[in-house]
């Protein structure tokens, strides 16, 4: 499982602050901004989490022309861990939200049990969770059915 620094919310500045109050006020963020698009008449798409990976992906460019499969393969996160990774929130979308309104890159950005952090020559992310010009070039044709 990914090492990743949890963050708690709640309703409130003085909490409390815990699993339960994040996931319940995440829910209601997400009814609350979606019934209001709806109220406006506007059809609005919501875009799940592209894949999280491991590590940030200058500690295997750095200093380096091309990168192995290996080296590759070791620093990106599995399509599992992803999906694990991403659950609470990915079910309280899917819990709220009609399916057209949902934008998943998972099927672009993951192939074969692995969500690759790069080609040899270049990363597709910038740090462990934004993508790149090169990341966010892949997606192209897949939100072009969007817009």
């Amino acid at each position: 499982v990914l090492d990743c620094t949890q963050m708690l919310i709640g309703e409130g500045l003085d909490g409390p602050h815990t699993n339960n109050t994040s996931i319940q006020a995440f829910t209601v963020s997400v009814k609350d901004t979606y019934h209001m698009y709806k109220k406006l008449g506007v059809n609005a798409y919501f875009v799940l989490q592209v894949p999280n990976q491991k590590i940030d992906p200058h500690r295997v460019y750095r200093f380096r022309g091309n990168v192995s499969n290996e080296d590759l393969l070791a620093a990106s996160v599995s399509l599992k861990d992803h999906r694990l990774y991403q659950k609470v929130a990915n079910d309280v979308f899917k819990g709220i939200l009609p399916n057209s309104n949902l934008i998943d890159f998972t099927s672009v950005l993951c192939n074969k049990g692995v969500c690759s952090i790069g080609k040899s020559n270049h990363p597709y992310y910038i740090d462990d969770d934004h993508l790149s010009e090169n990341g966010a070039q892949r997606l192209g044709a897949f939100i072009g059915q969007y817009l």
